[in-house]
């Protein structure tokens, strides 16, 4: 055992980081933010996805409860219209007759994702 400075990563006398050192630190630290920095991306694209998943589905149910409600004259199939107030979405109802009296109705809705592709 001797009285002098212990010997380790840093020892008693040094004053700063090697270059090796600052290196080492660096790259772990970008081994650690990169990561999270690509789960926040993710976490804002999910979060923009179920906002206009939540839009999309609010819009076909408005249109069901429209349909429903309406005179049966109105209960007609629509092409692609888009959707005042909602840009990018689109909506389209197809009514395809089972009985008389009685039609199964479909109302699909359209909108443009944040990545460009249509939903």
């Amino acid at each position: 055992m001797g009285i002098g400075p212990k010997r380790g990563f840093l020892q008693l006398n040094q004053k700063g980081l090697s270059l090796l050192e600052a290196v080492v630190a660096v790259a772990i630290i970008g081994l650690v933010v990169v990561p999270v920095l690509g789960m926040f991306n993710a976490g804002l694209y999910s979060d923009d996805a179920a906002a206009r998943l939540t839009a999309g589905s609010s819009l076909a149910q408005a249109k069901i409860e429209e349909l429903r409600y309406g005179p049966a004259s109105a209960v007609v199939s629509q092409a692609w219209q888009p959707v005042p107030d909602y840009a990018g979405y689109q909506l389209k109802v197809d009514v395809v007759p089972v009985e008389s009296r009685l039609n199964q109705v479909t109302v699909t809705v359209s909108w443009t994702s944040a990545r460009g592709s249509s939903k």
